[in-house]
């Protein structure tokens, strides 16, 4: 872990050196002496980290060098903040000299850069020192100490676009929970889980979730996540959001007043006239089933309840009586085909397993002793590596860490999480940061981390490197795709297990430091990052010193209002991800967090203070809020690194003058309802613009004319919510266009060319056709992801013999006049998932789906696409 926060200390030195003290006399070799030395150390680390095992001498050498490329960061952090507090000036770079030398030569009360260095360069030549003292030197070369492949540059394999959720092994017990679920019984029942972590105990439980028998037999179903810290109160918020399927903003602020007696009651009220099927997933503790029971009916309807747990006492109880089952281990037959999965990730088959390769995996997976965590992880690892050299290293190293004649679980997820790069390490690692069970958004997740500078800006846009990190980590398994729109990961999670893994490196190295519900589970005094999973109140109260805090999360409840004020005053910060902050004004303290790269609260309704147009390293402002914002501050335009601009605003001000925007969703412009107003709205300046959504409240759109000139445009979610959308021709200037989600109207069904060759995911809501569109849709030639909500109010639709040849996933919902839908032979061929909710006239599921699997509910599509939720 050392050997990639050296790296980021090496980035951020060598951009030092070239951007800010390029002027300096006797300051930059300094600063490039340290970078190239701490990039000479780096070569060691991991050796060093490996090697010297539980030698004291080598860890303390490790930790000193990590101190030093932490203060190495903290002296640019300060220079940098100085400069921007006296101002740098605009003019000549005479000027800008003069400013730096006046910062640099103040005597007691300014901040001397070059004494700080001088001071740092004395401690690392004193590192050097050390390790030529203790021997530390010895330990291996730099070409020893780098790792194989992947740390040097990203292997990337191109995902499937749908994949089937698989239960290797599982199939029998998977058929016989379902059977207890849906037994004739109508007394409210309880099926327990247990086994240890990594079975696949959630695994198994979202499988009966998701399975039509479930979906169909319990029209309410819910699924929540325990764990070892929890607070009642969230956890029935959590149980009556996920029944109701969302709520609105009173609904929210309503659940929000409630203490739990009232939650409880609401929640057996609400479900005392319906049968319901719930997940509580991994429970720890008895007493967090005794908190939730009394809120769930035991009316004679025939509701279910699952439970997931580690502990045999737990699921013998809450069972009370019903149905518990021990999650076995799998067989070694078992365990083979889930590693091929997992290695051959293409055909599954053992046939791909090189010949002279297969004796070799096969020892490898019998230590795994039929763990299917392990099994995964492995088979991940294993997937990155090529020839049998570099898999015998690995089983090598397996062999090395054997307990009771198999491998230790935690020393196998060690050694896959030490053969990720240095960049991708403190991605895994920031996984950390969120709570147990957090279903992670990814796209707010890789916008956390560019703005960590964990990507380096290259030839490649930012957002696909990060993204190309994510799938990186799925693939490896350290990381789970928890909700997928097609091709794109639109959530993922962290297996406890790797999550406490993520916590004990940070925890090593003081990474992060986390304030949760019990006590300070990482240390927080001297971390830059910190994750506030408690009131954080009581974070403020600790007394630390806040001036190098880079990131603060807020993961819980909102902040007072002196606890807002507080967080205005980190200066230092490159991250601020904040909750609901009440109806007070948004301060215009805010505006001097100059180096902040993320911004992400819930404001209050009203205007953003013009201080906001300070933050000129802004790179994502998230305003995740259900009011409009009612104006922009025409300053926005400054803010010239912006690149994610997402709220809901009345009007929209100067965006478009900002031309390295990707992202503007969730806009509501009523000034942009008139076709005059449409035409200002000048887009030919967003030239970077990847993803548009906007939805106008009540009055028509006349033209798409804007949308031809936004040549870069991927996604487009366009809206009305009372009116008839425009004609759609203008639409298949969009070349690029991949998703594309409309709602409102369509006066005429239109022909499939007002639509570009290149969409590959289209979802319809509220069309009101008048005629069956299966015709028409059926002849868009890439199209892979298809949603119809609420389109047509006939009685019959049909899919003809050559129709939707690439379509893979669809999707049909709440057609309720429909009775018949005729699939001809040889329509949709590669169909591998698909869903039919609330279309109750519709009685005979066609035979060409009916061996295949069906897929959960929707994402809509696109990350942050809420108001069409």
């Amino acid at each position: 872990m050392v050997d990639a926060i050296v790296s980021f200390a090496v980035q951020q030195l060598g951009e030092f050196a070239i951007q800010t003290v390029v002027f300096l006399q006797g300051v930059r070799e300094d600063v490039e002496w340290l970078r190239d030395e701490l990039r000479y150390m780096q070569s060691f680390i991991k050796d060093a980290e490996q090697k010297g095992g539980g030698d004291q001498r080598v860890q303390q050498w490790v930790n000193d060098i990590r101190r030093s490329a932490d203060e190495a960061v903290d002296i640019i952090d300060s220079f940098t903040l100085e400069i921007e507090r006296v101002g740098a000036p605009k003019g000549r770079c005479m000027d800008y000299v003069r400013t730096c030398a006046c910062i640099c030569n103040k005597e007691a009360k300014s901040y001397d850069i070059g004494k700080e260095i001088g001071l740092l360069k004395k401690r690392v030549l004193e590192i050097t020192r050390r390790r030529e003292l203790y021997g530390i030197a010895n330990l291996g070369s730099p070409a020893e100490g780098t790792s194989s492949g992947l740390n040097n540059r990203l292997v990337m394999r191109p995902l499937t676009p749908y994949t089937d959720e698989r239960v290797v092994g599982f199939e029998d017990v998977t058929q016989t929970l379902l059977a207890e679920l849906l037994k004739e019984d109508p007394r409210r029942r309880v099926v327990s889980v247990y086994g240890m972590g990594g079975l696949g105990k959630t695994t198994l439980a979202r499988k009966l979730y998701n399975s039509p028998s479930a979906v169909h037999h319990f029209p309410y179903r819910a699924w929540v996540c325990v764990s070892q810290e929890y607070r009642t109160q969230d956890l029935l918020r959590s149980i009556i959001k996920s029944f109701k399927g969302g709520c609105n903003k009173e609904e929210l602020e309503m659940l929000d007043r409630m203490n739990e007696a009232d939650l409880e009651r609401y929640l057996h009220e609400f479900l005392k006239e319906h049968r319901y099927l719930v997940v509580i997933d991994d429970i720890w503790h008895k007493e967090a089933w005794e908190s939730l029971r009394r809120a769930f009916p035991t009316d004679a309807k025939g509701s279910r309840i699952i439970i997931t747990t580690r502990n045999k006492e737990i699921a013998e109880r809450t069972a009370e009586g019903s149905f518990f089952h021990e999650l076995r281990f799998l067989t070694q037959g078992e365990s083979w085909d889930l590693f091929c999965q997992k290695a051959f990730p293409r055909d599954g088959e053992i046939s791909c397993c090189p010949p002279d390769m297969i004796q070799l995996v096969e020892e490898m997976v019998e230590k795994c002793g039929g763990l299917p965590l392990a099994i995964v992880v492995l088979g991940g690892l294993l997937s990155h590596k090529t020839g049998p050299e570099e898999w015998a290293k690995v089983r090598d190293h397996i062999w090395l860490h054997l307990e009771n004649d198999s491998v230790e679980i935690w020393q196998l997820l060690t050694l896959s999480y030490n053969d990720l790069s240095p960049k991708l390490k403190l991605c895994f690692l920031y996984l950390g940061m969120f709570p147990e069970d957090c279903e992670i958004d990814a796209e707010r997740l890789t916008r956390l981390w560019m703005a960590e500078e964990f990507i380096i800006p290259s030839e490649q846009r930012m957002e696909d490197v990060a993204e190309d990190y994510i799938n990186e980590l799925i693939n490896r398994s350290l990381i789970q795709v928890a909700g997928r729109s097609w091709e794109k990961v639109v959530t993922c999670r962290v297996h406890d297990l790797l999550r406490d893994l993520a916590v004990k490196k940070a925890t090593e190295v003081n990474f992060f430091g986390i304030l949760d519900q019990r006590n300070i589970s990482a240390p927080l005094v001297h971390s830059r990052r910190h994750a506030i999973q408690d009131k954080i109140d009581s974070y403020f109260f600790l007394g630390l010193s806040y001036s190098k805090v880079r990131s603060l999360l807020v993961l819980t409840d909102p902040p007072n209002f002196k606890a807002l004020r507080m967080c205005f005053k980190m200066r230092s910060l490159r991250v601020l991800d904040l909750g609901y902050i009440g109806e007070r004004r948004l301060p215009d303290s805010i505006g001097e967090l100059i180096h902040l790269k993320f911004l992400g609260l819930f404001p209050p309704r009203g205007r953003l203070p013009r201080s906001i147009c300070n933050l000129k390293s802004l790179q994502t402002l998230h305003l995740r809020t259900t009011s409009p914002i009612e104006k922009l501050p025409p300053e926005i335009c400054k803010l010239e690194q912006l690149r994610h601009l997402e709220g809901r605003f009345d009007e929209l001000g100067s965006i478009y003058s900002l031309i390295n925007l990707q992202t503007l969703s969730f806009v509501v412009p009523s000034e942009l309802t008139d076709i005059d107003k449409l035409k200002e709205f000048n887009t030919s300046r967003l030239v970077n613009l990847r993803k548009l959504s906007i939805v106008v409240p009540s009055s028509p759109f006349r033209s798409l004319d804007f949308f031809a000139k936004l040549e870069s445009l991927e996604t487009l979610i366009l809206g009305t919510l009372s009116r008839t959308l425009p004609p759609l021709q203008l639409l298949s200037f969009s070349t690029r266009l991949l998703y594309l989600h409309l709602r409102g109207a369509i006066d005429e069904l239109p022909a499939s060319s007002s639509f570009p060759e290149s969409l590959a995911s289209l979802i319809l809501t509220e069309s009101k056709f008048k005629e069956d569109p299966m015709p028409m849709l059926e002849s868009l030639p890439n199209l892979r992801s298809l949603e119809l909500i609420r389109v047509y109010h006939g009685n019959k639709i049909v899919c003809s013999a050559s129709g939707f040849r690439q379509l893979e996933v669809i999707r049909i919902s709440d057609l309720g006049e429909l009775e018949e839908w005729q699939v001809e032979e040889g329509a949709i061929p590669v169909i591998k998932g698909w869903h039919i909710p609330e279309c109750n006239k519709l009685k005979i599921i066609p035979e060409r789906l009916k061996s295949v699997p069906m897929v959960g509910k929707s994402t809509h599509a696109h990350p942050g696409n809420y108001f069409f939720i």
